[in-house]
């Protein structure tokens, strides 16, 4: 607050807040590491199922990192927030910290540790192995269903491709906010549909966003296929007398040439 090369734009607003305010935002400043890092790590790729041991190694190392800080740090945040009771302030960071840490387990990685996702980790083809080693059927429909297929001597190969298929699904809300854009699209051009109507159009208008489209290489290949095409037909080689005859007579028939024809007699 001294120093007048510092901005007051933030620190005018600081000096208003009660202790136990500056407290708070001393505690989650740190407490925090835990679950923004584990988000990062979601942005980056949000398959759970098949990040489920890279996800609970980041958690584990942003807690074990908030453990670990310096006895220094808390006692710079303590003079600035809770009037020097730097015991105090670590125990409760350290607290906040786990606390988010376990809702990270419970709400993420423990249902992720379960099946059908249990799965998706490590070498597929031994999970299914363990998997159908099982005397009776797991409560889980799709491990059930993989499980009866599996009895009825389903080909292995298609149950490792339907795990594999079940990897790749991301873990986020971008689906449901899809299906709610596109019930809302509708509805604002079609607002005579009835709700059956509605939804039926709004499944059809997400199962387009499922149908395979061509990747990046295929869209250049076309292009390339398509210029080349039209190269060749300019090639000169490939007209004869009769075609540059036609052309002639479009070209007069349209009023942009006159007609000019010599007969050339021999003998």
């Amino acid at each position: 607050m001294q120093d007048p090369t510092c901005s007051k734009f933030y620190l005018n607003g600081y000096s208003r807040f009660a202790p136990a305010v500056r407290e708070f935002a001393a505690a989650a400043a740190v407490a925090s590491r835990v679950a923004e890092g584990f988000q990062l790590e979601l942005l980056e790729d949000n398959r759970v199922g098949l990040r489920f041991n890279e996800l609970w190694a980041a958690a584990s190392r942003e807690l074990k990192w908030v453990v670990d800080l310096s006895d220094h740090v808390y006692e710079r945040l303590a003079s600035v927030s809770t009037q020097g009771c730097a015991s105090e302030l670590k125990d409760r960071v350290i607290k906040a910290a786990h606390t988010s840490y376990h809702f990270v387990w419970r709400r993420v990685l423990h249902p992720a540790s379960l099946l059908p996702w249990r799965l998706c980790r490590g070498n597929v083809q031994a999970n299914i192995k363990e998997l159908l080693a099982l005397k009776d059927p797991p409560e889980d429909p799709v491990s059930s269903n993989l499980w009866h297929l599996g009895k009825d001597n389903y080909p292995k190969l298609q149950l490792q491709q339907v795990v594999e298929l079940l990897a790749e699904c991301p873990w986020s809300s971008m689906p449901a906010e899809q299906q709610h854009a596109s019930v809302a699209l509708l509805h604002r051009w079609h607002q005579e549909y009835g709700a059956e109507q509605l939804l039926s159009r709004a499944l059809l208008h997400q199962v387009v966003r499922l149908l395979p489209r061509p990747s990046k290489l295929d869209r250049q290949i076309t292009r390339v296929i398509a210029k080349y095409h039209k190269t060749q037909a300019k090639n000169p080689l490939r007209a004869s007398g009769s075609h540059m005859l036609v052309q002639a007579l479009v070209r007069v028939f349209k009023g942009k040439k006159e007609l000019q024809l010599i007969f050339t007699l021999e003998g």
